[in-house]
């Protein structure tokens, strides 16, 4: 389960999701606002229609918060001081969009939903203080 002491203590959590059992298993991570912003600045340097625009930025994000599939860890995009790398995304990021379109849209939905739990871990952790 996710415990949000994992995000206060190491600054990200993680989850192992089973897609397919024995099949499709997926390592998610959630992103920092560093990463969030860099993927952004780097969004502003791209042309293109707005559905390209659209979808490249989804791409790129779920590049941000994908850790392994099935096994393989993908290249982190961090360097040795857990900071954002633009060399090392791009690395990551090709190596990512190699897989098939209806493989990533699926890695997407399980990392939309995998996003809500984050945030519900400080929703229902942070409740109390809602009118302190």
């Amino acid at each position: 389960p996710l415990d949000i002491a994992d995000i206060l203590i190491h600054g990200e959590v993680q989850q192992e999701i089973i897609i397919v059992p024995n099949k499709f298993v997926v390592v998610l991570r959630s992103i920092n606002g560093e990463e969030d912003l860099k993927v952004k600045q780097l969004m502003s340097n791209e042309n293109g229609t707005d559905r390209y625009m659209v979808d490249k930025f989804s791409m790129m994000g779920l590049a941000l918060g994908v850790v392994s599939i099935n096994g393989t860890e993908l290249p982190t995009h961090l360097n040795d001081k857990k900071r954002f790398e633009e060399k090392l995304f791009e690395k990551k990021f090709d190596m990512l969009m190699r897989f098939p379109m209806t493989m990533l849209s699926d890695i997407a939905l399980q990392y939309y939903w995998f996003e809500r739990r984050v945030q519900l871990l400080f929703a229902d952790q942070t409740s109390a203080l809602k009118n302190s």
